[in-house]
């Protein structure tokens, strides 16, 4: 689910080269971090774009899970 997570991204912003995906342990998903300027194409207006995001995670996870979280954040540059 990473790699879907990841090419999502990697398609809707400018710096694609930014995209981090990884485990989210303190709340059971993944983490997505992108470039600040990146933040607003990922959530999408109103937050649509995340929510179809994951949605598609939803749909693509095992039959047993019965949610997956993903995490959006800003990626720490500095």
């Amino acid at each position: 689910m990473k790699e879907l997570v990841l090419f999502l991204a990697r398609q809707l912003v400018d710096h694609p080269e930014s995209v981090v995906v990884s485990d989210n342990e303190a709340r059971g998903g993944l983490s997505l971090k992108v470039h600040a300027s990146d933040l607003k194409r990922v959530i999408g207006r109103e937050g649509r774009v995340v929510k179809a995001i994951r949605t598609l995670l939803g749909a693509s996870a095992e039959a047993g899970s019965s949610e997956v979280g993903l995490d959006v954040r800003e990626l720490d540059l500095g």
